[in-house]
């Protein structure tokens, strides 16, 4: 799925990422354990991001959106909900800051909040479900601080959900 328009925040904008961001250094955070150390995928080519990107525009299911600064235009990570599903009105997100100088420093947070207002609102969504590695502390303190309640857990994964009047009320 693309959207035509950026998405602004204070620091940041989300918008569609297109082959021509399939870059040296979005390959360089895939290829860097320290980076993928919480992603399933490990190694890549550029040839493979570009194919993910467009693999990825082209799911109807999927809203995969990279993370810029509006300082500069630096893109500094992605975020993406998948397996949405209309009926059941809801989808699961993800969120990588690929950019380490960058972590801990609330873009994560602040990406969540924009991007998920714009799904509960464009996207008639009402249920957004998030899954993250039990010793990935930043991204579950992320997702608590949106509004993320913790629904189930699993042998190495904690599921959080966030329902829309939760995530409205909580970020009023």
């Amino acid at each position: 799925m693309i959207i035509n328009k950026k998405l602004e925040g204070d620091r940041i904008y989300l918008r569609t990422l297109t082959e021509q961001d399939a870059t040296e250094k979005y390959r360089s955070w895939i290829n860097n354990p320290e980076i993928n150390i919480f992603l399933e995928t490990k190694k890549t080519s550029i040839k493979e991001l570009e194919n993910y990107i467009t693999t990825q525009n082209n799911d109807p299911n999927c809203l995969f959106l990279g993370i810029f600064l509006k300082e500069n235009d630096t893109h500094i990570g992605n975020v993406r909900l998948s397996s949405i599903d209309f009926n059941k009105k809801s989808g699961s997100i993800g969120l990588l800051i690929g950019e380490k100088e960058y972590w801990g420093k609330g873009y994560g947070t602040e990406t969540y909040k924009l991007f998920i207002n714009y799904v509960f609102n464009n996207l008639n969504l009402k249920i957004i479900t998030s899954g993250a590695y039990k010793e990935n502390i930043g991204a579950h303190h992320i997702k608590k601080k949106v509004g993320f309640k913790l629904y189930k857990e699993e042998e190495d994964v904690l599921v959080y959900r966030l329902n829309k009047k939760d995530f409205f009320f909580i970020n009023q």
